[in-house]
Formats: C-alpha cells, structure tokens, sequence
C-alpha cells in the first residue's frame, strides 16, 4: 500500500524536534487568579532541589538513594555511588574504621516503596518505608556519618563527638582513576568516562543554636584514598564535616527519556507519563526502583504524580520489564487512582488480575495498568495483544472507573471478547482497536477492531456520561465500516487518491461496545486526520485535528476557508451523531495544527497546537505577534465555535509546540508544550538562558478572560488582537507542574532518533500528501488522555 508524505511547510514543523533536545524546564503562569500571589519562576531541577531525598531499605543493613545524575546504595558504612553511569565505592578506612557499622534510618517520610519486578505477584514487595536520612553509627570511635541531602545534592556528614579525633577520618577510594585537588579546594575524581565533584567540606560546630564556621579541607593521603584536615576549634562541642557531591545532571536522568501524557485530578495534583532510558531518573516512593534492565538498549514506563504547586514529587516509579516499555496515554479516576496506557515490548511485563497473562508473542503488545493512589501498589495490570504489532495510544474513564483503551493493531489473534467486527482478519491490515477493562481488573468487558481493508488507526478516545466510547484516528480505507455516517464516503476519493492519503474517522461505542451507535469518514480530497477528542455533558464529541484538504465539510464555520498548508480543524457533532454542530478551519497563511482538545462546562472548546502563520488572529492575547519560526498556540471557542474568547501566541525567537491541554476544578488551563527559544516568555526565571544546545519544555497556566464573541475569521481578524505589552502585568503565577515537564521535551528527541520505537502521533506537524513516505511526528494530548503513533508502523 502506497503511503502519504509531508507537505514542505509540515517538514519544517517536524523538524522542530531536531532543535527542542532534552535540557531544562521553564514554567510560567500567564494570568494570575484573583488574588493568586506571584511566584519564582523555576527550572524542574531548581524544584527538586528543594525535595528531600528517599532513602529506601536494599537488602541487610542497605539503604539506596536515586538522584538527578547520580545513585547510591550503602552497604553497612561503606557507600557505592553511580555517576553519569560510572562508579566509584568509599570504603570507611584505617585500623580503627568499622565499614560494617549498623545503618539506621531516621526522619521517616510519609511515603512508602513497593516494589514490583517481573509478572510474579508473589514476588513483589510492598509497604517499605523511606527516610530522609541514614545514620551509620560509630564508624570510627566517637565519630558517626549521616547520609542525607535534597533533590540535586548529596551530603554525607561526619559528626565528631566531643573528644574524639577528626583526623581519623579516611575513605578507600576505589573506581576513580585519579583523584585531584582543584585551587577552590574541590576534589575531583576521574571515573574514566566521567568524573565526580566532591564541593570542598563545610565544618561547622553549633553553639546554642548558632552556627559557627570552622576551617577544612580535604586531604590525598594516597592515590586511592582521601581525608579531612580542620583547623582549631572547641572539642567540647560535637563538630560536623559536610562534604557535598556535585553533579550536573539535569532533571530526566543520563539516557533518554520521553513524557507523552499529562492529567490533572480534583486537587490539582499533575501526573505524568512517559519512557525512560535513563537509570537514575528520579523516583520517589516508587513500586519499581531501577529500570529492570540497565546499560542495554530499553526503556521502561515512568509514571509520577506532582503536588498541585509542584513543590513535592508525591510519588514517581518506574514500571517495566526487559524490553522496551512506553506509557503513552494516562488518566485519573475519582478516588485518584491512576491509569497508564501504552506499549510494551517486554514479555515479563508485570501483570496482576489480568485479563491477560501472557503477552502476546509480536513485536509489542498494549497494556493498561491502574495504580493506588499513593502509588504503593497495582491494582489491576494487564497486556493485551496477539502475535502481531499492538500498540495503545489513547485512554479514558468512566465515571465507574472502567478503562477504555484505543490503538492499532495487525494481529489476527488479537482478542476478541464480544466484538462488533467479527474476523478473519489479515496479518498485513491494520486496525483500530477498543478494549474495555473493568476497574477491579479481570476479563475484558469487550475488545473489537474497527477498520477496513487497508490501515486504521485509533489515536485518542473520550467517554460520555452514558459509557458511551467514542474514537477518533485515521483511516486509509475506502471501505471503512459507516453506521449513519455524516459522511458516507471516503473523502479522498474525490481526488482519486483513494488509499493513498487518508481521511479521519469518528466512531461511537455503546457501553457493551456490541453496537456501533454512529461511525463516520471526516475529511476531503487531501490530508485529514483526528488527532484529539473530548466530550461534554449532554454527550456531544468536539474533534481537533489536522487538514490539508481544500474542500474540508464545514458547517457554521468560523473560517470556512483553508489558510495554509496544512491547518488545524475543530468539529463538534451532535450527542446522537446526526448532524455536525460546526465544523471550521483554523488556521492563517502558514502551517498550523492542533495537538489537543477539551471542553469546559460551559461548551467552549480549548485548543492548543502549533502556528506558523503571522496572521493568526490573536483575542485577548498574552502575545499578540508571532515570536518565531512557529509558536505554540491556546485557543478558545465558544460554544457555538463561532467566537473566539480568547487566542494567544505563545513562543520565542525560534519554534514552539503546544501538545496538550487539560482543565482543572476551577477552569484553569493547563498547558504542556515544547520550546526552543532563549527568549520565551517566562517571568522572573531563575533560569537566565536556555543552553545553546538544547530546549525547553513548558507547562503554563492559564486563567483566560473570555472576550465577547466575535464572528470573524481566526486568520483574518488582525485587529482583534490585543497589545502583549498590556498583558505583560499577568504573567506572574509560576506554576509547579515543572518537575517532569523536561521529559516531553526528551520525548521529542526519542521520536525523531529512535525510529524503531513507537511514535507520538503528528497533530499539525505530520499531514501526509501522496507525495512521500510518512515520517513520525511530535506528541499529542486531550482531555481524554494523550495518544501517539509512528505513521505507517502502529
């Protein structure tokens, strides 16, 4: 089958992953809530600094610690530390040292680790608890050492009791090639493809509740070893010696790590999901402490959830097995359990009360796992696949706690409980998929494909009030099953291209998935596809996606016309699917797309994505001009969609994305979404520049003030735009959703390096035309849960 390529303006969009490289994090709040207090901007690593670090027990008298950059496990007094992916071991020394000493640990956190590795049950350990501290005790005569620290450092304190000596105070050091001394007093030692920093010591001594400072310095009595010098002071005061390990990593760990999906619950925590190479990426509290297979091509799900101010990782864990894993896709019950969608390529993947046991036997299957709210344990976790290619990409709820998971799939053993599409089914066909797992876990409540005789894929899924499932994706299928469609036929045809460039579908499922209430082509003679869906209350779907079709079905359209090559498309249909309550084009003289949808309570659809046009209207704006090459965009519509409330640039000198969006109880707007300039708009950032090498993800807030609905075209009404330098007073709130937003920017990077690996879907950036292969595109969000694909592989 003949796939579809890109227009020239999408690869110049696409193209934005090369520059938006995994680096730092800048958050900002453009409008303040009535009476919000102003915060410091912060970069997610500036954030963890100020968390304490999680000692968890590891095996008799262990202890282990992950950080930004680096991880420790103790073994009695003796310390063996991961830098960068080299290590070194400090062994307590001299004839009067107890490397053996017993480890206590103190300052216990309120959060406990469970740890969950391979698909036994039995196996796992749950209920550990965590420390801030550790204390090894009398390792010298009189002279205790205490491990502790915060998010980016790590301290290890000698403390000397009154009359004992300091100066028996040495360390075996093994694993460094050299140790030097620096003119500042720092030592450095040279792990061969690295080096650590150990920051000249504090000595201090408190004296009635002030500190009093007190000379010292390290010591190189030998090649291998290392001790303190201290200068006079009172020996009938205890005297601590703090060294600090310095290391340079930034948040997201040494290796490659990637965020897809964002949600927000009812107290406003932030979660977020992903892969990650990387094994030292941060975790707090978590089921699965290390990525089950280090130093070899894999990856495993990350999944963590930040307080509302994002001043606490509450909880963060890996979850995997030996293969690659991704999560692709998260949502959020009412009681704060936490569903994680995606694909995994490890056949020891843990599972309990699964509907299925035992992966597949293909390249990949789907998984959905759901998760307690303190994230100490899995309640349900299952794969589902057959002997072909499954990948899952979109995930939703009802309001029972069922989970409706969406993707692809080319297997024709993939399971079949009750399906709507009955088989035989090809092995080279893809299909959509939809699955029903039950919230306590075990057999599916349905799984059916949906697809015709050339490629289908599901890329995000909403779920009513009623449990009624509806899906969005594309479809290359002149064939593809219609149930009072809107559109009967496939669009593409009408440019004799049938096949070749596809168009979006939308299809609604009843709660027992055994009935397809309406399913239906979307789309003209060109590129379309449904990149985000969301629902409202009455049950009525609002789709945003991505054209490239000059003859698109609108319908009381805000822009009746297609701007550029290619455009968003926003299209809200009707609870029943009879008819489309608007359909328009979004979009200016450039490239633009939308990446993510939701709705408020009110009906007005929120959109963000992408713009290259320097006509987009702006409505009320934070940023009435375009900054750079593309910028991010939010826009708001009002429920009839034709009046914008509010549209905003948001972006540097260089290219922006927006990737997701999601509401939280108050309305606030919370937005995920990529940038490579210097120069994007933050306030008061403790992070002066954003490296030469790199980019920046950002999560911002928004409070938007709704303008009286205009009836003008988005990419025709200059004037409605607003001066930026106005709004500039309401950039103020800073906030804390910042302490994984870095890893959507890695993500980034993971699409476009690693193409054996599943891919984000496109959104704005990826229209196909009949011109060239597909290539993989930047991540999308909705309110339902993000969803992602390789064009052409998932």
């Amino acid at each position: 089958m003949r796939r579809t390529g890109l227009p020239r303006r999408a690869v110049v969009l696409l193209l934005l992953g090369l520059v938006l490289a995994p680096a730092t994090v800048t958050t900002f709040s453009l409008l303040r809530r009535p009476g919000a207090p102003a915060a410091t901007a912060a970069r997610a690593d500036d954030v963890l600094a100020t968390l304490p670090l999680s000692f968890e027990p590891a095996g008799d008298n262990g202890f282990a610690v992950r950080g930004p950059g680096y991880s420790l496990r103790l073994t009695g007094a003796a310390a063996s530390i991961d830098v960068g992916g080299a290590s070194f071991r400090l062994r307590p020394a001299g004839p009067l040292a107890d490397p053996a000493a017993t480890l206590v640990g103190d300052q216990p956190l309120a959060g406990t680790v469970s740890r969950l590795t391979g698909n036994d049950p039995a196996q796992w350990q749950s209920g550990l608890p965590t420390f801030a501290r550790v204390e090894a005790r009398q390792v010298w005569p009189g002279i205790d050492m205490v491990w502790h620290g915060d998010g980016r450092r790590l301290e290890h304190d000698m403390v000397v009791a009154p009359g004992a000596d300091p100066a028996v105070v040495t360390f075996d050091v093994e694993g460094a090639r050299a140790i030097t001394l620096s003119p500042a007093g720092d030592l450095t030692l040279d792990l061969g493809t690295t080096s650590a920093v150990l920051a000249r010591p504090v000595v201090y001594q408190d004296d009635g509740g002030r500190r009093r400072p007190v000379a010292g310095a390290f010591t190189v009595p030998g090649p291998s070893s290392i001790g303190f010098q201290v200068g006079s002071y009172d020996t009938g005061l205890p005297l601590v010696i703090d060294p600090t390990l310095v290391t340079s990593t930034f948040l997201g760990g040494i290796g490659t790590d990637a965020g897809y999906a964002i949600a927000v619950d009812a107290q406003g925590n932030t979660y977020v999901t992903g892969s990650t190479e990387s094994t030292d990426f941060p975790t707090n509290t978590p089921l699965q402490a290390t990525q089950l297979v280090a130093g070899t091509p894999s990856s495993d799900v990350f999944v963590s959830k930040i307080s509302p101010d994002g001043s606490r990782l509450i909880w963060s864990t890996y979850l995997g097995g030996r293969g690659r894993d991704t999560g692709y896709a998260i949502a959020v019950a009412a009681d704060s359990s936490v569903y994680v969608g995606g694909v995994t390529e490890s056949p020891d993947f843990p599972v309990a009360r699964a509907a299925q046991n035992v992966y597949g036997g293909g390249p990949s299957d789907a998984f959905v796992v759901r998760i307690t709210p303190n994230g100490t344990a899995v309640e349900f976790s299952t794969v589902v696949g057959g002997s072909g290619t499954d990948r899952a990409r979109g995930l939703a709820l009802d309001a029972s706690g069922n989970a409706y998971l969406t993707g692809s799939t080319s297997s024709t053993d993939f399971p079949a409980v009750n399906p709507q599409q009955q088989g035989p089914f090809r092995a080279d066909d893809l299909d959509a998929f939809l699955v029903k797992v039950p919230a306590t876990g075990g057999a599916f409540g349905f799984a059916t494909r949906l697809g015709g005789s050339n490629d289908d894929r599901a890329l995000a899924v909403a779920v009513d009030s009623q449990g009624d499932a509806i899906i969005t994706g594309d479809t290359l299928s002149p064939g593809f099953p219609t149930v009072r469609p809107l559109q009967a036929t496939f669009g593409a045809s009408a440019g004799g291209a049938a096949g070749t460039v596809p168009d979006a579908f939308v299809a609604k499922y009843n709660p027992t998935g055994s009935t397809l209430l309406y399913s239906t082509f979307l789309g003209g003679s060109d590129f379309d596809q449904g990149t985000a869906i969301a629902v409202d209350a009455s049950g009525a779907a609002y789709v945003a996606g991505n054209t490239n079709s000059p003859n698109f079905p609108t319908v009381s359209p805000l822009q009746a016309a297609k701007g550029g090559e290619p455009d968003a498309f926003a299209v809200k249909i009707d609870p029943q699917g009879t008819s489309l309550v608007y359909s328009t084009y979004i979009g200016g003289a450039g490239a633009d797309g939308a990446n993510g949808i939701t709705v408020d309570k009110t009906g007005a659809a929120i959109l963000v994505g992408t713009t290259g046009s320097a006509n987009w209207a702006t409505v009320k704006p934070v940023q009435a001009t375009k900054g750079g090459t593309d910028d991010a965009f939010v826009l708001k519509l009002d429920s009839t969609g034709r009046g914008p409330l509010f549209s905003t640039f948001l972006g540097g000198r260089e290219s922006e994305a927006g990737t997701g969006v999601a509401l939280d109880n108050q309305g606030g707007v919370h937005v995920v979404g990529l940038t490579g300039s210097a120069d994007f708009p933050s306030v008061k950032p403790v992070q002066g520049s954003r490296p030469a090498t790199g980019g920046d993800a950002f999560v911002a807030s928004l409070e938007l003030v709704d303008a009286a609905a205009p009836t003008t075209s988005v990419a025709a009404a200059p004037a409605l735009a607003s001066s930026s330098s106005s709004q500039h007073d309401r950039r103020v709130k800073i906030l804390g959703f910042v302490t994984f937003a870095l890893l959507l920017a890695a993500g980034l990077q993971t699409v476009i390096l690693r193409r054996r690996s599943p891919a984000p879907a496109g959104g704005g950036a990826r229209p196909r035309s009949s011109a060239s292969p597909p290539a993989s595109g930047r991540p999308t969000g909705t309110g339902a849960g993000a969803s992602a694909k390789k064009a052409g592989a998932s």
